[in-house]
């Protein structure tokens, strides 16, 4: 990629490249003088994802700064031509590279406008227009190059910039969450420079949040009226958990630009949090021992709908999440070591919520007992098809079984508690492991959850198949199931001979 620019523009583009890395070399010309700069660059399989047509996709999500270059579109989808995961992953790394050059060279401020929608146009959407697009969130004009740290920039490039090195490690759903965040604050706080925000206003900010309505952004009712008029209508205003992610982003989005010489002085937003009554193990309640017993009698047993029977169950005796549960393959039901579990994994294109997610769960004895085994070897798809036969959605497998669970079968058979949900299983598993007294490193491993420990947690070794075996047989919670075994035997099992 060769670009002509002005003979101030060495200095500022290697001060944007500092920023951005190194591992791939971009070559530009200054008035017939050639240089190059080094950009460090890692493919992400994030920006990877599986079609139903079984072809692979590449997604490339346009920054908030830059959107405007891009028809204001949020991101790019590309078809790979390919059904080849491997070949999918090399190509995705050139295509993931081009983009990334392309945005650096475009916030260097260096390039006209017809030279910036040539660079564009090759990879923007089609059709791409014909007339210089200026962004909807403006950075900085470049100022003349000095020795001295970036200058100051706007609250909307700053999340720009933080969006940038961030956003490989975000899934699609995380991203949308942090830009409805961040444009919520930006409404409150106004697109001023970063050196003009101060404490003062981060507590505005925060008491502002407090006023709001809950969902105000949906509501018909609130539909036209500007943040000051919301807040001003006296209603109750968000959960202080709600506004604490909020300030939680605020806070990393300063953090972020004090370490990197954007914000001179203390972070405006640390330590703004509001203090919440409940402990974090009271936000969502356990499902008690009748509770387990209501589900088990009333789960539908139905071929047609296999999931609404065994996704309970797998998580009443595994904690897995539903979405684990959900976007479960033939092929993740595997032996190691004699013993049978789930290989929770995101291959193929499929989530977790964290590295840690990324484990193998012993299959209880009680589900085999069911004749969960049995039955994924007479029912389920190929090894690579969902063991449900649930098409995946926007944010994965598990919206159907969500809105089946929550919205009808919970609250109709089982209890009309708001703080017990589906994720109440979780909250069951972990705490009738603690209380039969099984190591907490275990229990972690069992949920994916982080090991905190840098003894065990970096160095150790994942804890053997038999040992997760043992602990799982601590899920004992005394519960009839009969009803279940034989109804799965007549109407799911095949029949004997």
């Amino acid at each position: 990629m060769r670009v002509r620019v002005s003979p101030s523009a060495p200095t500022q583009l290697n001060q944007v490249l500092r920023n951005t890395g190194a591992g791939k070399t971009v070559f530009y010309t200054v008035f017939g003088l050639c240089g190059k700069a080094v950009f460090l660059f890692m493919a992400s399989e994030k920006n990877l994802y599986l079609h139903k047509s079984g072809r692979w996709y590449f997604r490339q999500w346009i920054p908030l700064d830059l959107r405007g270059y891009f028809g204001n579109r949020p991101d790019v989808a590309k078809s790979l031509k390919t059904s080849d995961r491997t070949q999918a992953v090399i190509l995705v790394t050139g295509l993931q590279q081009r983009y990334q050059t392309t945005f650096t060279l475009l916030r260097t401020g260096i390039l006209s406008p017809e030279q910036a929608l040539a660079l564009v146009e090759p990879i923007a959407p089609k059709p791409a227009s014909m007339q210089p697009v200026q962004p909807e969130l403006h950075l900085p004009q470049p100022q003349p190059p000095v020795s001295q740290a970036p200058a100051s920039p706007t609250l909307s490039s700053l999340f720009s910039l933080y969006t940038t090195e961030h956003s490989p490690n975000w899934t699609d759903k995380s991203r949308q969450e942090f830009e409805g965040q961040f444009r919520l604050l930006l409404d409150i706080i106004g697109d001023r420079d970063i050196s003009a925000i101060d404490r003062a206003a981060c507590i505005i900010c925060r008491d502002t949040l407090l006023k709001l309505p809950p969902g105000f952004s949906k509501k018909k009712a609130f539909k036209g009226k500007t943040i000051e008029e919301l807040a001003g209508l006296g209603l109750p205003g968000l959960h202080g958990k709600t506004v604490n992610k909020y300030m939680t982003l605020l806070a990393s989005l300063f953090k972020w630009g004090i370490k990197h010489g954007y914000y001179k002085g203390i972070n405006p937003a640390e330590g703004l949090s509001i203090e919440l009554s409940s402990r974090p193990d009271e936000e969502r309640k356990a499902y008690d021992v009748r509770d387990l017993q209501k589900v088990v009698d009333n789960l539908p047993i139905s071929k047609e709908e296999p999931e609404k029977l065994w996704v309970p169950l797998i998580a009443m005796f595994s904690g897995l999440r539903l979405e684990e549960v959900c976007q479960l393959r033939r092929s993740d039901i595997s032996k190691v070591d004699e013993v049978w579990g789930f290989d929770i994994n995101d291959n193929g294109g499929r989530k977790l919520k964290t590295k840690s997610s990324r484990r193998f769960v012993p299959v209880h004895p009680l589900l085999i007992n069911l004749g969960f085994l049995q039955y994924i070897d007479v029912s389920s798809p190929p090894d690579e098809g969902n063991l449900w036969g649930l098409a995946p959605g926007k944010w994965g497998f598990g919206k159907k079984v969500t809105n089946w669970y929550s919205r009808f079968f919970n609250r109709q058979f089982v209890t009309d508690d708001p703080l017990k949900c589906f994720h109440s299983f979780r909250h069951t598993v972990a705490d009738t492991l603690k209380q039969a007294g099984v190591l907490d490193k275990i229990v972690s491993e069992i949920l994916g959850h982080t090991d905190g420990s840098i003894t065990t947690g970096r160095y150790g070794k994942r804890y053997k198949a038999q040992v997760l075996m043992d602990a799982m047989q601590q899920l004992d919670y005394q519960i009839d199931l009969s009803r279940l075994e034989e109804e799965i035997r007549c109407q799911m099992l095949p029949t004997k001979k």
